[in-house]
């Protein structure tokens, strides 16, 4: 194998485990929305509540944007390095 194509295969495992990582943090992400939202329904009554409440739908939508950009990454570098690696194919 060609040192080009075992490069561009790394790099599309590489992807492929961005994918799978990101997806499972938006999974982890989700649940602990959920949480949050019955939180807050349950100590929403007053402003201590409402305040507490805030602060923890905050924090768990904290990582949303950086696990989307790792998600994209990861499909970057899957695409990328499945097209590296066809065209870096030995021709016979």
């Amino acid at each position: 194998m060609h040192v080009k194509r075992i490069v561009s295969v790394v790099v599309a495992a590489v992807g492929v485990v961005m994918i799978v990582y990101a997806m499972s943090s938006m999974s982890r992400i989700s649940e602990a929305k959920g949480n949050v939202r019955s939180i807050n329904s349950a100590i929403s009554g007053n402003s201590a509540g409402r305040m507490i409440g805030g602060g923890l739908s905050g924090k768990a939508s904290q990582y949303d944007t950086q696990v989307m950009v790792l998600l994209i990454a990861g499909i970057v570098l899957t695409v990328g390095g499945c097209i590296g690696a066809y065209h870096f194919r030995k021709r016979r």
